[in-house]
């Protein structure tokens, strides 16, 4: 988010694609994945930029096995095999400039969308999510 925010678009994409490469499956997933990181870092603009081409080109339906980046506001109707929400840390989600009860919805709404599989992760740099406490009450 940092990265992103300071205009290093590039760098942000490829610290989120080494990430994700280390957790998914070799083989197909990580063709997908190579295809996606690819087409950010063609792309010029901010990251924001590059999201609103890849959401517009979204909407066309992905092959079957491609990852697909979506927002949590994004996902709203929509539902895969596998949902990965990345950054539940406090601040981020929830975000402290949003309503609370909004972003606890919208954080629902993004573990909803998982049909077999849901992974929520955040890094040791801030504190976990309060939404990851409430999921056990």
């Amino acid at each position: 988010r940092r990265l992103a925010q300071a205009g290093a678009a590039a760098l942000a994409v490829e610290a989120a694609a080494a990430w994700m490469k280390e957790r998914l499956p070799e083989g197909r997933a990580q063709q997908n994945l190579e295809h996606a990181v690819s087409f950010f870092l063609k792309r010029e603009g901010s990251l924001e930029e590059r999201l609103r081409v890849f959401g517009r080109l979204r909407r066309e339906r992905p092959a079957p096995g491609s990852p697909v980046l979506a927002t949590m506001h994004a996902a709203k109707g929509l539902e895969w095999d596998e949902v990965w929400i990345a950054a539940a840390e406090e601040g981020v989600a929830p975000d402290d400039k949003a309503p609370l009860e909004e972003e606890r919805r919208l954080f629902y709404v993004a573990m909803t969308r998982a049909r077999d599989r849901l992974v929520i992760s955040h890094t040791a740099r801030r504190p976990p999510s309060r939404f990851l406490f409430e999921l056990e009450d």
